[in-house]
């Protein structure tokens, strides 16, 4: 874990240098998982069911499947809560977005996800560190709030409905 100069995270101003300086060894310790990563499939990694599969393969291209699993690893092997719910949501707006995203999926507002398998798909790890500091940017960081609004986050992730 990245550890700041001096330990205030209660600063305004050192909060968010801590986060982001985090985002960079996060993604660092991604691309580590990535080098050792076996060639079996995320998937079946994942020891995840047929109907499982096929969701992971019809929302997300292979590489963007090897490159979120890195991420995952890497944001569970944080050992600090605080920077572990801010991973997690910075994760989960990669994958759905309107516009630049990881996946097939667009976001429509007021609607599900649609697929779009003609849209660009951009590489997690490309996006990574300008989704975490998008989403350290939209935090409202007050002094002692901040740790208590962070700590709250509910990192469970949600499934992308089946369309066929």
């Amino acid at each position: 874990m990245y550890v700041p100069k001096h330990n205030q995270l209660e600063d305004r101003t050192a909060l968010p240098a801590y986060m982001r300086a985090y985002s960079f060894a996060a993604l660092a310790r991604a691309e580590e998982i990535r080098a050792n990563l076996p060639r079996t499939s995320v998937p079946k990694m994942l020891g995840s069911s047929e109907e499982e599969k096929r969701f992971i393969r019809y929302w997300l291209p292979d590489n963007a499947q090897r490159q979120l699993y890195c991420l995952r690893q890497a944001i569970r092997k944080e050992s600090e809560p605080m920077l572990r719910n801010v991973a997690w949501a910075a994760f989960s707006a990669l994958i759905i977005a309107k516009a630049t995203s990881v996946s097939y999926a667009i976001d429509i507002p007021r609607s599900r996800p649609h697929k779009n398998e003609d849209r660009e798909i951009d590489s997690p790890f490309d996006l990574w560190n300008r989704r975490f500091t998008q989403v350290v940017n939209r935090l409202p960081l007050y002094a002692s709030m901040a740790r208590a609004l962070l700590i709250n986050v509910d990192p469970t992730p949600c499934k992308l409905p089946m369309v066929e």
